[in-house]
């Protein structure tokens, strides 16, 4: 009501208001409305423009300035992280050099240095994240990579968890990085962890040839006739809610 006592009294107006369609759900609209005189009356005459589109643009926007930010600090902690990574397995190595072949401690530093490259591949994931580095895609055998993962997401996952995985020897190699691909695994298995009942949780891990589906050979004609490998996890949780869903590709 006082947006047309306004606009009657000679002022034009420009706002953001929701409209409402038949099947009940909303979607943003620009208005704008002015007077207009005719014939010794005042009219009320307002166009409506949807603005989801701009909206949409505007929140992926912001999406990625804020994906930007978080890229720099992570590249920065990265870098700082690298290099005392560097020279706690400098110090390993050194170590492991002036012990005899058959000291007890020798196994011990091997599998510190084995802890110490893979904290330094996730760095390495890390610099990737902030667009500092480029991943490596490399001929993968995608059944051992999982098998890799799963053998350190034992210690991660709750001991009543049962761990379930059908992986098929027989896959051709895939294009992947290693340290994504093991990455993958982890945060999948752990948020699906997260998810299950407190008594029967199962997580089922697969790979398995597969034939690209028809929705995605529409929008990806380069892949039509491609040999196809697929990696599922499922877990029997609760699943995610709509606020949980929005932000799943947020980091961390």
């Amino acid at each position: 009501p006082e947006r047309i006592r306004r606009v009657m009294t000679g002022e034009s107006l420009t706002f953001e208001v929701s409209h409402r369609r038949k099947d009940g759900s909303t979607f943003p609209v620009e208005a704008t409305a002015s007077p207009v005189h005719l014939n010794g009356q005042t009219f009320l005459l307002a166009f409506d423009r949807d603005v989801t589109a701009r909206k949409t643009a505007e929140s992926a926007l912001q999406e990625a300035r804020t994906m930007e930010s978080l890229g720099t600090l992570a590249g920065g902690v990265a870098h700082d992280f690298n290099n005392i990574l560097g020279g706690m397995c400098g110090y390993v190595e050194i170590a492991r050099a002036r012990l005899p072949a058959e000291h007890p401690a020798g196994p011990l530093l091997g599998q510190t240095l084995d802890l110490g490259r893979h904290a330094r591949d996730l760095v390495r994931q890390i610099l990737t994240f902030s667009q500092r580095t480029i991943s490596e895609h490399r001929p993968l055998d995608l059944s051992a990579a999982v098998t890799e993962a799963l053998t350190l997401s034992r210690f991660s996952l709750p001991a009543g968890v049962e761990l379930r995985t059908q992986l098929d020897p027989d896959c051709l190699p895939v294009a992947a990085d290693a340290t994504q691909i093991r990455q993958i695994v982890l945060n999948l298995c752990t948020n699906a962890a997260h998810a299950l009942p407190v008594t029967g949780g199962r997580i089922d891990v697969a790979v398995a040839p597969a034939s690209l589906p028809a929705r995605l050979a529409a929008t990806q004609p380069a892949l039509a006739g491609r040999v196809m490998v697929r990696l599922s996890v499922v877990g029997n949780g609760s699943g995610m809610d709509a606020a949980t869903l929005e932000r799943v590709f947020e980091p961390f």
